[in-house]
């Protein structure tokens, strides 16, 4: 099923833990760059002479060299089944991107002059793929490409870093599925919160937006994720607020969120004494004029614990 949506937002980090987050990041991308260069060196190794000289036999040996590997990765997909641990998931589809990476970059430089006629790259003479044909990350990268469209960015005057998948068919899933993006989550739940960091991330979907026109006051973009304390404070967002660790490494779990103490108090403000807390039996009501931040999210494959 089609599911046309976006996400994005802005999460403050401790000022202890921005560097750790972003090494991170770069350490992930170059592991995966190098490997996309092994691939790209093995693969020109292989060509005959007139492989690596005539444009029409490189593009042919390329193109049979696509379509086998991507044989060989849905035949391991197949074997490993859907009921696969998520970490097994996930390492097939980081190869699933180093293999698209690989390809992208032996067709690009063998693309030759770009043809304004045509609007296309005419062929041009192949040639091996150079160590400066990568663009390595450097410690000064602060900015990540993430699933085409979207992006992972660090801000070291505001100690942050910015989420934002684009807009698109299964972008959402897409964006989260990224190895980039793996490794980012993977840090974040790592992190210990200090006060007045954290934050919250803002979505929405093509069958919520078409609710909206459906329905008065419901269509409106919706919190899909919290983190640390500012996620835990907000009342639209505890319930999408994973537990987290302090500074000083305290477990600060779900029921000791402020933000669920400032939701029941707007429940008893709107029904007195007769307000009921999220979790007893009428759970999942909401008084008329309190936000939820709209219907809850779910994440597909590739989902991990830090979730955003």
């Amino acid at each position: 099923m089609t599911a046309y949506g976006w996400e994005t937002g802005t999460i403050k980090l401790p000022s202890a833990e921005f560097s750790r987050l972003r090494k991170s990041v770069e350490t992930a991308d170059r592991k995966a760059k190098e490997a996309s260069f092994e691939q790209a060196q093995a693969f020109w190794k292989g060509l005959t002479r007139k492989q690596q000289t005539d444009p029409e036999a490189y593009n042919a040996a390329l193109n049979e060299h696509s379509s086998a590997a991507y044989a060989d990765l849905t035949r391991r997909q197949e074997r490993l089944g859907w009921g696969a641990p998520a970490s097994e998931r996930n390492r097939l589809a980081a190869k699933q991107q180093i293999l698209s990476d690989t390809l992208d970059k032996l067709r690009q430089v063998a693309a030759g002059r770009y043809d304004p006629q045509t609007r296309a790259y005419a062929p041009g003479k192949p040639r091996r793929v150079q160590v400066a044909d990568m663009d390595y990350p450097t410690n000064r990268t602060t900015s990540w490409p993430v699933a085409s469209e979207g992006s992972i960015t660090f801000d070291r005057e505001t100690s942050s870093v910015h989420w934002a998948t684009g807009h698109n068919n299964h972008q959402v899933e897409r964006a989260h599925s990224d190895p980039l993006a793996q490794t980012l989550f993977a840090e974040i739940g790592k992190v210990r919160w200090t006060r007045g960091t954290g934050g919250t991330l803002m979505g929405n979907d093509e069958f919520n937006e078409d609710a909206g026109r459906e329905n008065v006051g419901m269509g409106g973009s919706y919190i899909t994720s919290g983190f640390g304390p500012v996620g835990a404070a907000d009342p639209e967002a505890y319930m999408r607020t994973q537990p987290y660790r302090d500074s000083t490494g305290k477990l600060v779990r779900a029921e000791d969120f402020p933000g669920k103490k400032a939701f029941e108090r707007q429940m008893r403000a709107t029904y007195g004494g007769r307000a009921r807390s999220r979790g007893g039996a009428g759970a999942g009501r909401v008084p008329a004029g309190v936000r939820t931040g709209g219907q809850f999210t779910t994440r597909g494959r590739g989902e991990s614990s830090a979730r955003l």
